[in-house]
Order: C-alpha cells, then sequence, then structure tokens
C-alpha cells in the first residue's frame, strides 16, 4: 500500500522471479470505493470493515521502502503545477 484515504487506495505490485529474485512486472493501481446504491455511482468512504483491514495491512507495511518507479503519474494528493517531483 503506497497512499490511502477513505475512499481511495493506492497500490503497487511487483512479480519476482523465484530463481533469481529479479523483478519482472510491476504494477501501480488506485482502487476507488464506489457506492452503486444511489441513482448514479458515486465514489464512497470503504466500509468500516474494509477500512480496518486496510488500515491493518498499511501498518504492516509502514517500513517497506517506496518504489523508486511508484508514482510516475499517480498519486492521491494534488501536485503544484510547479512541482517536478510527484
Amino acid at each position: 500500500i503506497l497512499e490511502r484515504d477513505a475512499k481511495r487506495l493506492r497500490v503497487w505490485f511487483e512479480a519476482r522471479r523465484g530463481s533469481d529474485g529479479a523483478s519482472i512486472a510491476t504494477s501501480e493501481q488506485v482502487f476507488t470505493c464506489v457506492d452503486l446504491s444511489g441513482e448514479r455511482p458515486r465514489s464512497a468512504e470503504f466500509p468500516p470493515e474494509v477500512a480496518t483491514k486496510i488500515e491493518a495491512l498499511a501498518r504492516d507495511q509502514e517500513g517497506l521502502p517506496m518504489p523508486l518507479e511508484a508514482g510516475q503519474g499517480l498519486t492521491l494528493r494534488r501536485r503544484s503545477a510547479f512541482s517536478v517531483t510527484p
């Protein structure tokens, strides 16, 4: 888990080759919780039981380094128009 807020989750997946541990695939994704109960779908906060699990996962991963490739165009925070870094 790279970032999270009440409605969104930004994650990083990496597949490594078993024989030598070399990275063979990466994927960065943003998930949004969507409420489909109304007339129109809308973003919504994660249900409490889901939010609790997300927080537990995030705590477990707190010490992991941020992948250097992460954030190349994806972030939950707005960037300044003058920013050169994610």
